[in-house]
């Protein structure tokens, strides 16, 4: 038996031209066997290969509402999945950071069940083999720091109920890292680990650690004060010990003990101590010149089409 509840499918593509038919063939079988209503709507990433006609070669292949997004420019996976979710109108939203996926379909249908039946508004998939051993020790670390326990897992596939998605992104803005704001937001959520099917999918490590690196950074900045303490805390330090040697200088001057190059290193200090906490006011503002930004940057769609078989 189908599910009534209508669903909206978000999926994020860039050069994908060599695997986007198949995914979107797949899928929308997928949804057409499940659910009684869906919609499918693929966010172009202003690709420069052939990814927007490959998609279209589908048009009398498809059977459900499929939509495609093309970019003006290049926008990155954050705010491509809010030019999506503007635009789709189901109950639920999945979204799907990229289309190599390494999860069975079925997976879609145990995330819904899961929301559904347990209450949670937003539920992530994890692949048992994408365990990160350094974004565990920093969400432990984080929740230290921060006032409250902060996840910064990284998952390319989470569902989102309507409610929870209107909520945050009216409060928010565009979310430029989804992950962390939606497993921090409030809401109640729900993780479901799967084996993959797929096990040699080509993904960097270098790309990887980048990308923990910025949800690292982007987390300390959302939900700590720490950086912006780390320069005040390094000027105090330093202006005492310019003080401190500057004191020494003192006593060995009085003693008939010349040791200039104490009060060089004096001054010195005292001057990075100005530097530091000048760079601490600086933080400040760029910090909220960050949180004004990506909060109301919009984005820039080249065109919206429709590739319905009818």
């Amino acid at each position: 038996m189908k599910e009534t509840t209508y669903v909206s499918v978000i999926a994020y593509t860039y050069n994908d031209e060599e695997k986007v038919k198949k995914f979107l063939l797949k899928l929308d079988e997928f949804l057409y066997q499940n659910f009684t209503s869906y919609e499918i709507i693929l966010v172009d990433d202003s690709s420069d290969d052939g990814t927007f006609n490959e998609i279209f070669k589908t048009k009398n292949m498809i059977k459900g509402n499929v939509s495609l997004i093309n970019m003006w420019e290049k926008h990155g996976v954050a705010k491509s999945l809010f030019a999506g979710t503007d635009i789709s109108i189901g109950d639920y939203i999945y979204e799907i950071e990229s289309i190599s996926i390494d999860y069975p379909m079925e997976i879609l249908l145990k995330m819904y069940n899961k929301s559904t039946g347990e209450g949670n508004d937003i539920v992530f998939a994890k692949s048992k083999s994408s365990q990160n051993y350094l974004r565990e020790l920093c969400s432990k670390g984080l929740a230290k720091v921060s006032k409250g326990k902060v996840s910064i897992d990284s998952n390319d596939l989470r569902l989102i109920s309507r409610r929870a998605l209107y909520s945050i992104t009216k409060s928010k803005g565009v979310i430029t890292n989804r992950n962390i704001m939606f497993r921090n937001c409030g809401f109640s959520w729900s993780e479901l680990n799967y084996s993959p099917i797929i096990t040699s999918l080509n993904n960097s490590k270098i790309k990887n650690r980048v990308k923990t690196i910025e949800d690292i950074f982007n987390a300390l900045i959302m939900y700590t004060t720490t950086l912006e303490k780390i320069p005040f805390i390094f000027s105090g330090v330093t202006l005492l010990m310019s003080l401190l040697l500057f004191g020494l200088y003192n006593i060995k001057y009085i003693s008939s003990i010349s040791h200039p190059s104490s009060l060089i290193i004096s001054v010195g200090l005292f001057g990075l101590s100005l530097i530091l906490f000048t760079l601490g006011l600086i933080y400040k503002k760029l910090e909220v010149f960050y949180n004004i930004k990506n909060g109301t940057e919009i984005y820039k769609v080249k065109n919206i089409n429709r590739i319905n078989r009818y």
